[in-house]
């Protein structure tokens, strides 16, 4: 059996139709999943789970080679993080937070502890990025 060949394996609901797993799995009717029809799906995703990171890692480096797919892009995401190793950045937070402002790594954990006012003694010690994000459409 080659690749084109291979069929979606199937749920049997009450009617005894035969529904392909990815339209008769979603949050709604999971709980209308038999015992072991559900048992039999767990099984086969966790049979899979290897296998899938192996496709996974290999379309994302086809991707980056310069592949194109149609509906698996490689997209540019904005990432901005603190500068959390500038001494001076670390000194000013430690004299107009307290020393818990230390301890936090994130500009978001900053935000939702010291309130929007440390946004702007936060924001020339941010340090602005962009990284490549391989995502289905």
């Amino acid at each position: 059996m080659n690749i084109q060949q291979m069929q979606m394996p199937a749920i049997v609901n009450e009617n005894g139709e035969l529904i392909p797993i990815n339209q008769a799995i979603n949050k709604k009717n999971i709980k209308d999943i038999p015992d072991e029809q559900l048992e039999d799906i767990a099984y086969t995703v966790k049979m899979f789970d290897p296998q899938i990171n192996i496709v996974k890692a290999e379309m994302k480096q086809r991707v980056k080679e310069g592949h194109s797919f149609n509906r698996y892009i490689l997209s540019d995401r904005e990432n901005n993080k603190l500068d959390t190793d500038n001494n001076v950045f670390k000194q000013e937070m430690q004299l107009k937070y307290g020393w818990n402002a230390l301890e936090v790594k994130s500009a978001t954990q900053l935000k939702r502890q010291f309130g929007d006012q440390v946004t702007q003694d936060i924001e020339r010690h941010t340090v602005h990025g962009v990284r490549q994000v391989a995502e289905w459409q």
